[in-house]
């Protein structure tokens, strides 16, 4: 639900010589400016956390900055769906919802599943962790620098996690207006439940809720939290 200025969820993450973006939201757009770093890579991998359609939307703007590029994109499959990563993007793109097809993304485009097991990108290993959804999510850790959890309730697992920066949806400051997703009081039970032997070094706000603003969001976290903001570089050293 894009509001206030936000977009839906697209992550875009360069790590060990490999382009990858995270969800394929309205986000998407604000690959405009980044086209620097586009034009270091010939391929981008892209991974999809589920399928609901703010997750799937940014599809439509990926020609416009990948139609020279190769592109592999990585969606859940069996068991958790009933069909495959390929199936859904075609569908998706295809007519009444498209024109063209999901094979003008980019100039050749591969679908993958992938399931609870996870998968390579080159040297770069991505661990899956089922989510608590109304569609079946999946959290992707990166090594042990990034875990990216959105769409889920929060999970112990996750913040036991041996990664450097989480980026953790956010929906409300109470688990009651949250309903199935995180809150706010219920992410800093864990961090203070598990402060002590935790290696995160910080968490960052996604997948925000645009009924409330940056303000009242401000108010209601404290370091090591930070809201995530459109376009923001984060580095890790």
């Amino acid at each position: 639900m894009p509001a206030h200025g936000r977009q839906t969820n697209a992550l875009l993450i360069e790590y060990k010589e490999r382009l990858i973006i995270v969800d394929a939201g309205t986000g998407i757009s604000n690959l405009l400016g980044f086209e620097v770093i586009l034009d270091r890579y010939k391929h981008v991998d892209l991974i999809l956390t589920h399928y609901h359609l703010d997750h799937l939307v940014g599809l439509f703007y990926l020609p416009k900055f990948l139609s020279e590029k190769s592109v592999t994109i990585w969606g859940p499959g069996a068991p958790a769906y009933d069909t495959t990563c390929e199936k859904v993007i075609k569908k998706h793109l295809e007519q009444p919802y498209g024109t063209t097809g999901y094979e003008t993304i980019a100039k050749s485009v591969e679908c993958k599943d992938y399931n609870e097991t996870g998968f390579d990108i080159g040297e770069i290993h991505v661990a899956i962790q089922p989510q608590k959804h109304t569609l079946p999510s999946f959290g992707l850790t990166f090594d042990d620098q990034l875990h990216i959890a959105t769409d889920t309730c929060v999970d112990d697992k996750t913040f036991k996690k041996n990664v450097r920066l989480l980026l953790h949806e956010c929906w409300a400051k109470d688990d009651e207006s949250a309903q199935e997703h995180a809150s706010m009081d219920s992410i800093l039970e864990l961090m203070k439940r598990h402060q002590k032997t935790s290696n995160i070094e910080a968490v960052g706000l996604i997948h925000l809720n645009p009924r409330y603003s940056d303000t009242e969001y401000a108010s209601w976290i404290k370091s090591p939290i930070f809201i995530t903001q459109e376009k923001q570089l984060i580095e890790l050293k």
